[in-house]
């Protein structure tokens, strides 16, 4: 059986080119984690078989993980929330737009992600990983499921 990606705007795949986490950006500000759920389960219905060990539904003003997402975006909302101003703070300097004036639109967002994402799958850059950011990295376990992976946009793919 053929396992399939949804069309995310983000893959990264892990260092043995099995997809490791899905990302979704959306422009939208101020989603409930009822709509977080919702837009996860919309994207899953898609995704039969997949086997990414995360998804991430990344907005301007809050990041929604879910672990092993076709078992648990199902069963409710995202175990693991940040704040994205934390995580991508040294990707939102010197720009027109920005997160934290709230100006940012979904491809600066997607362009700040896929830049803080390809640090984190270097191993030796995730060690430059900030305090604010390894909570969220380090108790999901996304850090080491992505480490020496790579990171891909607009991906849809049935190899798996």
């Amino acid at each position: 059986m053929k396992k399939s990606i949804p069309l995310v705007d983000l893959v990264v795949f892990d260092a043995d080119e099995k997809p490791a986490l899905l990302v979704e950006i959306k422009a939208k500000k101020g989603a409930s984690a009822a709509w977080a759920r919702q837009m996860a389960q919309l994207i899953f219905e898609q995704a039969e078989g997949s086997q990414a060990a995360y998804f991430l539904l990344a907005m301007p003003d809050m990041f929604y993980l879910w672990p092993n997402p076709t078992e648990t975006v199902p069963r409710g909302d995202a175990p693991f929330t940040a704040a994205p101003t934390a995580l991508l703070r040294p990707f939102d300097r010197g720009h027109s737009s920005s997160l934290t004036d709230g100006m940012v639109n979904a491809f600066g967002l997607e362009l700040m992600l896929s830049a803080w994402l390809n640090v984190l799958t270097d191993e030796r850059s995730a060690l430059l990983t900030t305090d604010e950011q390894r909570p969220f990295l380090e108790e999901s376990g996304l850090l080491a499921a992505i480490q020496g992976g790579r990171v891909v946009s607009e991906v849809r793919a049935t190899r798996w």
